[in-house]
């Protein structure tokens, strides 16, 4: 009996969201007032409710006598009413641009408005969508994706100072910064600090000063670039937090990504460590920092920059709703999961390009497909690594083995999903990004084996990392522009950026 009344109930929430439709409906379905089956009738015949406030969606058959039972019995209290509703005039309730659908979340809005005079919960607060705090949003917009930049130009720069062999000359880590040498004491100074440390003694024992400045330059930049960048996100996100502008789902993840940056700076200087300990550098190869840890500082860069953006592009969805227009009402779900797919095999290929760079794998085998003229290297195995698993991340032939392959596959399943993806029924956003994504997976490809190919000069080697980030950054950009996989809140875009469309 409580199953068929909550089924009734679920149906008349169809209908809009006014006053009267719930009296109408409480009398309906009050299980304590249909005493009777002929006395239920003329009282819901002979209702003062006017028939134009009853839900236009909702539709009662003319012949309600005939298409309503009624049934009493001794075990069952009350009465039970049965009534159809056609499929047309369901599919018009859901799709009505006049009468949007009833979500959970209106639904709870709707009751913290309606509990105001009961004082049993909190009075829903709307100065979240409010014109000021809109343009509050674009701002914070703006700044989000001003800080992607720095964090952008900033893993470039740490790509020209590996490159440059820059990354060991700062041999002191000060979070607090300090001024570089401005005297030719103080220059003197710095150098001597650097010529203790194995880099020197082993592979610049000719170096001199302005030689040292030039590779000094390098690494102090990219540091003051890492603390520009905890400035630029702190000081803002400080401000907005003590005056309340920030919205309580973002909240967390603010504090979440300032901690993030802190921690990328420690994994930092725990991987220059590295390259200044005897006990963790091999005998039998230059100086350079462990690429596991290199590893692990590209990816966490990566990892900041990922949560920076899409937390970008959640405000700019809060800020210009209109722009999301156009999105399909369902969405194929194969096309978010090949999405996020693609992602996370960008992320294990930029992995294993930080194994390249920490071995100096890409000055091996300097030619493509094959390597040798084979197609699987006779030195893949160097029986002399112990355990054998070392091979995987430490022997130049494997490494630059497993990058070819990761590389490769990027390219083709991008390939492949641009083919399948753009028949899909989609907005034309989202198609200009899907075409981004192809373009760029073909051009990293490109600037791939061209570095290979021509013994890895420092412009092509640099483009060729930003181009990792960049491709990541086209597929975060298609992922979000699908929109959410919720249905609800996916009628809820729609609606949103329809509302903002008229206005704009």
């Amino acid at each position: 009996y409580m199953g068929t009344v909550k089924r009734i109930i679920e149906m008349l929430r169809l209908a809009p969201r006014v006053c009267a439709p719930r009296v109408w409906a409480s009398r309906v379905c009050a299980p304590r007032t249909l005493t009777s089956s002929s006395a239920s009738i003329r009282r819901i015949a002979s209702s003062s409710t006017p028939k134009s406030v009853l839900p236009s969606p909702l539709k009662i058959s003319p012949l309600f006598c005939e298409t309503a039972l009624f049934a009493t019995s001794r075990r069952v209290t009350g009465s039970i009413l049965f009534y159809s509703v056609s499929a047309e005039t369901q599919k018009n309730a859901a799709t009505s641009s006049e009468t949007p659908l009833v979500t959970t979340e209106t639904k709870t809005q709707d009751k913290q408005h309606n509990s105001n005079n009961n004082g049993g919960e909190k009075k829903y607060d709307d100065r979240w969508e409010s014109e000021d705090m809109m343009k509050t949003y674009k701002l914070q917009t703006f700044w989000l994706f001003g800080v992607c930049f720095l964090i952008f130009v900033t893993v470039v720069v740490g790509g020209l100072t590996r490159l440059t062999k820059s990354g060991l000359s700062m041999v002191e880590w000060k979070p607090h910064g300090f001024v570089p040498p401005l005297t030719k004491e103080d220059w003197e100074a710095e150098f001597a600090k650097y010529k203790q440390f194995p880099e020197f003694k082993r592979d610049n024992p000719n170096m001199t000063l302005d030689e040292f400045k030039s590779i000094f330059w390098w690494e102090w930049g990219h540091r003051q670039l890492g603390r520009t960048i905890g400035l630029v996100f702190g000081l803002p996100m400080l401000y907005w937090l003590a005056r309340g502008r920030v919205h309580p789902q973002f909240k967390t993840r603010y504090l979440a990504l300032f901690g993030l940056g802190g921690v990328q700076g420690m994994i930092g200087w725990w991987m220059v460590k590295s390259g200044l300990d005897e006990k963790t550098i091999r005998a039998d190869r230059d100086v350079r920092v462990s690429p596991y840890r290199l590893a692990v500082h590209l990816l966490s860069a990566f990892a900041v920059y990922s949560l920076t953006f899409i937390t970008g592009l959640r405000h700019l969805q809060l800020a210009k709703p209109h722009l999301f227009a156009g999105i399909p009402a369902v969405l194929n779900p194969s096309l978010r999961k090949s999405a996020t797919g693609l992602s996370h095999l960008i992320y294990f290929t930029a992995a294993s390009g930080a194994f390249v760079a920490g071995n100096g794998a890409g000055l091996v085998y300097n030619e493509f497909p094959k390597m040798g003229g084979r197609w699987i290297p006779d030195d893949y195995v160097d029986p002399h690594l112990q355990p054998s698993w070392r091979n995987s991340f430490e022997n130049h032939t494997a490494v630059q083995f497993h990058h070819r392959i990761l590389g490769m596959s990027t390219w083709a399943a991008t390939t492949a999903f641009w083919l399948y993806a753009r028949k899909q029924p989609m907005s034309n956003r989202s198609r200009d990004y899907l075409n981004l994504m192809g373009g760029l997976a073909t051009l990293q490809a490109s600037l791939g084996i061209a570095t290979l190919l021509t013994l890895v000069p420092l412009p092509l080697a640099s483009a060729h990392q930003a181009g990792s980030l960049a491709l990541l950054t086209s597929t975060l950009l298609y992922m979000h522009s699908l929109g959410p996989k919720n249905i609800a809140a996916r009628q809820q875009w729609i609606q949103l950026a329809q509302k903002y469309a008229k206005k704009s």
